[in-house]
């Protein structure tokens, strides 16, 4: 580990931006496999960016494997709890938009 002043800011900055607009290729096929079969879900955007969930939580696992299923058309509507908590009472979400901007409600 190294002290945070003591990185290279520009550089990360540069790397991180560069990450977040890469586009898929044109013409291929954005997933190979069955979007509802185990291996072929982890192909899909998660729509579930950070968990911000307690360490070892069996929750979050599922949330990210169904909005990688469901995605966009998603509502998500739970009792009180934990993920609730953790899903955006707080005034930030760690869910996000898909590249047309749509997520789940």
């Amino acid at each position: 580990m190294v002290s945070l002043d003591t990185l290279n800011k520009e550089g990360l900055n540069k790397v991180w931006d560069y990450a977040r607009h890469l586009e898929k290729h044109e013409g291929k096929n954005e997933n190979p496999m069955d979007k509802f079969s185990v291996k072929g879900s982890q192909f899909e955007q998660p729509l579930l960016e950070f968990s911000c969930a307690c360490s070892g939580c069996g929750e979050t696992p599922y949330v990210k494997l169904v909005t990688q299923m469901f995605g966009h058309r998603m509502i998500i509507a739970n009792a009180s709890g934990c993920t609730s908590v953790w899903l955006g009472t707080t005034g930030t979400s760690p869910l996000t938009t898909n590249k047309f901007g749509q997520g789940p409600a």
